[in-house]
């Protein structure tokens, strides 16, 4: 009896070590968004070097190491998939499938939305701060900061270092956590690709979000993530894992869809730097 309530304890132990290390990925997700400047200390570039289309420099190691890169083979997650893949109808739920339960040591999962909303519009409003923390308002408590590592204005994509405060629960217990990823803004793609920065309870970490016109005021959503913790997993447990990812991965398309039903109400502003860059 004791060794089977230990293992028990055991196996609880890991799960719960495991889920603490899973509710730091929906606080990351709202890191994209830029925070105001009395929330986060943000440092862009000047309105000059914008003018003259200045791009600032990453070596090949830099670039190696805080460029977004995946452990599965994505190349056919394209936006012409996310048309086909998502079923339901405008509005609806979030339909989401798990890709990997701990093959390789990584977790991951995909998930899409139909929302009767520009895909522009959706991209603007997950990249402005305001809109971004209405969003993920659950999720996040704060930006630490949001520091802006290279520009190009030619390809229009910037690469953001952020840090913010999330805010999740584990069995009904309330956690903050600090957690900073590399976030690429790609404006032509209308994608945001992340990572995370430094290995802790996460070996690794990285997804994207995607618009995907669907039709006139309609976009596909298209959400991936994909994590590998630092500690291998018993198999008991990953199936466990497993439906944390699809848990967490519909949790924030859900969150989507639930703020888009107040746009109408709320026209999006541009800020000046975003308006220079799609000039």
């Amino acid at each position: 009896f004791r060794s089977t309530c230990g293992f028990r304890r055991t196996m609880l132990a890991v799960a719960a070590t495991w889920s603490l290390a899973i509710a730091v990925l929906p606080g990351l997700l709202a890191a994209f968004a830029r925070g105001p400047p009395s929330a986060a200390a943000v440092r862009p570039l000047g309105s000059k070097a914008r003018a003259m289309g200045h791009k600032l420099q990453l070596n090949a190691a830099t670039t190696a190491t805080v460029y977004p890169s995946f452990m599965i083979d994505i190349s056919a997650f394209t936006p012409e998939a996310a048309r086909k893949r998502h079923s339901g109808a405008v509005g609806g739920p979030p339909e989401v499938d798990i890709l990997s339960t701990g093959e390789g040591g990584v977790f991951a999962a995909r998930g899409t939305l139909r929302l009767a909303v520009t895909a522009l519009e959706i991209f603007q409003r997950l990249t402005d701060p305001e809109e971004n923390a209405r969003i993920f308002a659950r999720t996040c408590a704060a930006v630490n900061y949001r520091d802006l590592i290279e520009e190009d204005t030619t390809a229009r994509t910037r690469l953001f270092e952020v840090s913010k405060t999330g805010r999740w629960s584990l069995l009904g217990i309330p956690l903050t956590f600090e957690s900073t990823v590399y976030a690429l803004e790609d404006w032509p793609a209308l994608e945001i690709r992340f990572k995370l920065k430094k290995p802790g309870a996460m070996k690794h970490m990285s997804g994207y979000w995607r618009a995907v016109p669907s039709g006139k005021e309609e976009t596909i959503v298209e959400f991936y993530n994909e994590a590998m913790p630092s500690f291998p997993l018993p198999r008991p447990v990953q199936s466990f894992a497993g439906r944390v990812v699809k848990q967490m991965c519909a949790s924030l398309l859900e969150d989507l869809r639930e703020a888009s039903f107040s746009w109408p109400d709320r026209p999006l502003k541009l800020s000046e730097d975003v308006s220079e860059l799609l000039a």
